[in-house]
């Protein structure tokens, strides 16, 4: 006899020897339902925590945690369902928490899970490890491959989603299902596996269109936004000939409701295969290139422009797909629908828009040689031959696109326009309005027709939708196997959301754009997902990171459980619960988040809690515990923090006007501005008060006025005009603490101190400042004197270059000028312009005190530094 080959079964197929059953319906058809109105019998409310060990093993420690989520179970009066992370998703795990007759919903592990269904990637692993293991013959092999056979996952990409159930059930126990999910609307992967453990087997061939979050123009064609009237008149137009089957265009239900149908693209792709063509145009992974990336994304600028350049143009409306109501195998999805005032027609007509970009370089010249031909508008009529505009202006393979979006909306006009993309924008290179008469669409439509019926008409028979599924009495002779396999994948999901946005009437109502289709196992996961990770990114924001070996830093985690759960039970109490009373409404989510940002957070309760320990500790074992003595200083600077936020508060910061005269006269910022215990170095304007741009950059820093030596200009005498000629040192520094501007430049001799020295150290600032604007007066007046000389020497020195020789009575009388001018007598000599300043402010100290101050010394701080507009980087020389 020959040995059994199951004597050494591997383990990789002891899955198949535990109990699987495949309970699997391929002749169920698809349900399709909307996410907001997918009911389940589940916890809205989902609890999330973070697994504690609690035995020896994970089995046992689950077993302990279901003891405590049957009593929690219990205080719900819901059915508790339970998700695990990917890491706890197997077999043991799932029996651990059903024996205690709670739900579990958790995706399959990649190794070790038990799961029945093999991924294709999965079964090839498998089987190289087999074949290079010792010991194993082919036979061996052989009778293994049968067995897992009728167990593995389909790979093609072309089949449509799949789902897979087999069912566990042990003596006594629930039974547990094993759910098996083949997507291909996954974005990155052409074919994506999912794997799911589950304690009940809800709504299995159903499947959530999950919409796009999204906000939808009131333009848009039958989207729920109410209509404008202008809007109205273009849907009822269209209704008459056209029905809408999506709202959006490039989303997940538009490319699944473009399947089982004969759209602009294809209509000129019949040929001797034409079910090939469609189900490689329907289904097969299309890549997107670089020219058609541009292209895409170059549609919406471009109606942009259309809207805003183009006055014939009325009105413009973005559409989804439609279907012919005439043949429902027949549909279109044009770029736009827009008002167009044709030639001889004073009236806006209905129009196909359909937008080209020319990305290639042979095109674009194509392009541009028919606009410098006929022009960058032009009208032509539909024709092969007939027109020769047409025929330049229109490509042969956008001809037939153009004649079947016109049959389709029955429209007489299209709107074909032609750009070029230029420094990454697009460019209109030609309008081309095409006028389409009525015999020319009934012509194509009879040809269309006579292909159609027989190619798709059998796919929307009203038995078959009703029915949901094909059968293969369904399909024509000619249709093959493989395309059969492929129809029949497909189809389930089209005639599940075909019947989704059907009404009772038998019209179409589309929903929002589709993001993704979701079996409900999967959608119900994802639902806990969120949570499990939420649960991650909390618990590592409030622990107390520390080093160490990993016994210890999982007791220092299990600390921290403990005191982040006392910290949320002591907001509760004492701040969430009152709140409520006095609020006497139910408050967002949002809104409790605020008001726990706002309350005692995480560190200060640890510190108090850790406090009242020590105290216990002391009061148990007699042990006296003073508190602790604050420093005089400390108290000081807490109290003057707090006087400062409430001058905040109450008066508004920083100071905008009158700053120079609020900071010498108001007690509380006299005492800011001269205190030691602060921070007043100077720091740039934009390190204090950035200023960002809308597009993210910040912008440069300008020189300001010093707020101390700021002299503004005069008014000019009978003129409402102020003369621009102001004084003042500029800077790009302030005080971070006062917020004021202050340069740091000084004037004088060489123990003079800068306007920010000044500012934080005299009592007197009036007075201060009104030194400081006439020190920087008189070494301005220096400045331009000697300026003015140096001026004066290099004219002379000009005039003497090119002038012919002077005699010497010239020369004396013009010695004799310059010494009345300028005397040079060494008592009114000075060395340098500093000395020439003290020398002055010497005689202006003289002045009676009690002079009234002129326009020159008016408030400087009416400048208000925060309305800056532009920057520079430049530093104070």
């Amino acid at each position: 006899m020959p040995p059994d080959p199951f004597t050494r079964i591997p383990a990789d197929i002891q899955a198949f020897r535990d109990g699987w059953t495949e309970i699997t319906d391929h002749g169920h058809p698809y349900e399709v339902v909307l996410a907001r109105d997918f009911s389940d019998d589940y916890l809205a409310e989902r609890i999330c925590g973070t697994f504690r060990n609690m035995g020896d093993k994970v089995t046992s420690s689950l077993v302990s945690l279901g003891k405590e989520g049957v009593s929690l179970h219990h205080a719900s009066g819901n059915d508790l369902e339970v998700a695990f992370d990917r890491g706890y998703g197997k077999l043991s795990s799932v029996e651990a928490i059903a024996s205690r007759n709670l739900h579990v919903v958790t995706v399959a592990g990649t190794l070790g899970s038990r799961h029945p269904f093999n991924t294709p990637d999965e079964w090839i692993s498998t089987l190289n490890k087999w074949k290079t293991k010792r010991g194993v013959d082919q036979q061996k092999i052989l009778s293994w491959t049968l067995l897992c056979e009728n167990w593995n996952l389909r790979g093609d990409p072309m089949l449509g989603e799949e789902v897979r159930i087999a069912e566990r059930t042990k003596v006594g126990e629930k039974p547990i299902y094993a759910i098996a999910l083949k997507e291909v609307f996954d974005r990155k992967n052409p074919v994506k596996y999912l794997k799911f453990f589950a304690s009940k087997n809800h709504r299995p061939y159903t499947f959530v269109a999950v919409e796009r979050n999204e906000h939808l123009d009131q333009n848009v064609l039958f989207s729920p936004k109410t209509p404008s009237p202008e809007r109205s008149s273009v849907e009822q137009a269209l209704l008459q000939s056209a029905q809408p089957l999506t709202v959006g265009q490039r989303c997940a239900d538009w490319f699944l409701m473009k399947s089982m149908l004969l759209s602009g693209t294809m209509a000129g792709k019949i040929g001797t295969s034409i079910m090939e063509e469609c189900i490689v145009s329907w289904f097969g992974r299309h890549k997107s290139t670089a020219m058609m990336a541009s292209g895409t994304r170059n549609e919406n600028p471009t109606l942009d422009r259309l809207r805003s350049s183009v006055k014939c143009m009325k009105g413009i409306f973005e559409v989804g797909l439609l279907r012919w109501n005439r043949n429902h195998a027949i549909g279109v999805s044009p770029d736009a629908i827009c008002r167009l005032v044709v030639k001889d027609n004073p009236d806006p007509v209905l129009c196909c828009l359909e937008i080209k970009t020319r990305v290639a370089e042979s095109t674009i010249v194509k392009a541009e040689l028919a606009r410098k031909k006929h022009g960058s508008f032009v009208n032509c009529s539909y024709g092969s031959y007939g027109d020769a505009v047409f025929n330049d202006c229109v490509p042969a393979a956008n001809r037939y696109q153009v004649l079947h979006q016109a049959l389709v909306t029955g429209f007489q006009h299209g709107v074909f326009v032609v750009c070029k993309l230029e420094e990454g924008q697009g460019s209109i290179v030609q309008i081309v309005v095409i006028k389409i008469s009525t015999e020319q669409r009934d012509e194509y439509a009879e040809n269309l027709c006579k292909v159609v019926n027989p190619l798709l008409g059998w796919l929307h028979s009203e038995d078959v939708i009703a029915r949901g599924i094909l059968m293969d009495s369904d399909f024509p002779d000619w249709v093959t196997d493989p395309q059969r396999r492929i129809l029949k994948t497909r189809a389930k999901l089209y005639y599940g959301h075909l019947k989704l946005i059907t009404t009772e009437e038998g019209d179409l109502r589309p929903t929002k754009p589709v993001s993704i289709y979701k079996h409900s196992t999967q959608y119900r996961y994802n639902k806990h997902k969120p949570g499990l990770d939420k649960n991650t990114e909390i618990s590592d924001r409030v622990a107390f990171h520390t080093t160490g070996p990993f016994e210890a830093k999982y007791v220092f985690r299990m600390l921290d459980a403990v005191m982040v759960n006392a910290w949320r039970a002591y907001q509760a109490v004492t701040v969430i619960s009152l709140w409520l009373r006095a609020l006497g409404s139910h408050p967002s989510l949002a809104q409790v988040r605020t008001k726990l940002n706002n309350s005692v957070g995480v560190e200060d309760f640890v510190a108090d809690v850790a406090l009242e320990c020590l105290r216990c500790l002391a009061a148990q074992k007699a042990i006296p515990l003073f508190p602790a003595v604050v420093p005089q200083e400390e108290r000081e600077v807490r109290q003057f923090k707090s006087e400062f936020s409430e001058y905040k508060r109450k008066h508004g910061w920083p100071i905008r006007k009158f700053a120079l005269k609020k900071f010498a006269s108001d007690p509380f910022l006299k005492k800011l501005r001269l205190c030691t215990f602060v921070d007043h170095r100077p720091q740039r304007i934009r390190d204090v008060q950035p200023v960002i741009r809308e597009n993210g950059t910040s912008q440069k820093v300008v020189r300001r006025k010093c707020v101390l030596c700021f002299v503004p200009g005069k008014m000019i005498p009978g003129t409402s005009t102020i003369n621009s000629k102001e004084i003042a040192n500029n800077s790009t520094y302030m005080c971070p603490t006062c917020m004021v501007v202050l340069c740091k430049k000084t004037v004088g001799n060489s123990g003079a101190k800068s306007c920010h020295t000044l500012w934080h150290e005299r009592h007197n600032l009036e007075a201060e400042g009104s030194k400081c604007r006439k020190r920087l007066r008189v070494a301005r007046e220096m400045n331009d004197d000697e300026a003015q000389k140096r001026k004066l020497h290099a004219t002379n020195a000009s005039i003497k270059r090119h002038s012919p020789a002077k005699t010497s009575q010239q020369i004396q009388r013009s010695q004799t000028q310059v010494a009345i001018n300028d005397p040079q007598d060494p008592q009114d000599s000075f060395d340098t312009v500093e000395n020439v300043v003290e020398h002055v402010l010497e005689n202006l100290m003289e002045m009676e005190h009690g002079e009234e101050h002129g326009d020159e010394e008016k408030e400087e701080d009416e400048h208000d530094f925060l309305d800056m507009e532009e920057y520079s980087d430049g530093s104070d020389e």
